[in-house]
Parts: C-alpha cells; structure tokens; sequence
C-alpha cells in the first residue's frame, strides 16, 4: 500500500512539474509576442518578428468594431508598420496584466487581459482589453494559431475576474 502511495505521489508530481513546464513555456511565446508588439523608438520596432511566433496559417482578428478585422500574420505586419510609417503611432507599449493559461496535450488556451500605451498623431492614447490567444506545439515549440481581441469601450469594461485572481 505504501509503494502505491509513493508512486501516486510521485506521478503526481511529474505530472505537475510537466504541466508547470509548458505553462513556462507557452509564457514565453506570449512574451516575446507581445514584446514585438511595444517599441518606443520606432527604429527598434521588431514587429516583423512576430512570424517567429506564429503558425503558418495563423490569425489574428480584432473584434472591437461593428465587424471583425481579421489579418493573416503578414497582414497584421503591414498594416503595424503602415500606422508607425504614417505617424498615426510613434510608440507602442503592450503590457499584461493577467494571464490564465488551460493546456490540454499539444492545445493551449490563453485568456491574456492587456494593457495598450501608444503615443503618435492623436496624443497618448491607453487602452485595455482580453486577448484569447490558442497556441499549438509543433516539433516540440509552442507556437501561436491565433488571437482573437475585444477591448474595453463606454459600454464595456473588464470584469474583476480579468485583473486579478
């Protein structure tokens, strides 16, 4: 009885110690994403290092408006460097303010509640939102499918359970 105590005890920590280690990881993604995303000098702008994180065929889609803006990542670039090059952004900072990460074998699920600084053409402008990010590991790396992001307005704010736990 002992040994199938200690067994239990020590498979339960293996697999603690496992699910801890893709968390890890798939936090890792998340940063170097949302790193690429914030510059505040515009000639240090790495966003066309967000392919480095990103599925081949991933989306982003922005759900904010009366429709969905929905790029590919490419897309997504372009239309970033175009709001630098345009003046309409001359800093960009993108911070998390919580994270709460579900993992399933090789599926991740990311609910990522942000905090955006940017300063450009129409002054200092912050907002806050919800990122649902899904990742999936491919060759052994944790990379981005796609994200899906609301942000806050007049007639919706972050509820408490988005910015602490």
């Amino acid at each position: 009885m002992r040994i199938l105590l200690l067994l239990f005890l020590l498979m339960s920590t293996y697999i603690s110690w496992g699910q801890q280690e893709e968390e890890r990881e798939i936090g890792k993604t998340i940063d170097r994403f949302l790193s690429f995303l914030s510059f505040s000098d515009s000639s240090k702008m790495q966003v066309d290092s967000l392919s480095t994180v990103f599925s081949k065929d991933a989306k982003l889609v922005a759900n904010f408006g009366r429709q969905p803006f929905i790029f590919n990542v490419q897309q997504f670039m372009d239309n970033f460097r175009n709001s630098v090059r345009s003046g309409q952004v001359n800093s960009s900072i993108e911070k998390e303010l919580l994270r709460k990460v579900d993992v399933f074998g090789k599926i991740a699920h990311v609910l990522s509640t942000y905090e955006l600084t940017s300063n450009g053409k129409d002054g200092k402008i912050v907002r806050r939102g919800l990122n649902s990010i899904q990742l999936l590991k491919q060759d052994g790396k944790w990379f981005i499918w796609s994200v899906v992001w609301d942000r806050e307005n007049n007639d919706l704010k972050l509820p408490s359970k988005y910015l602490s736990q």
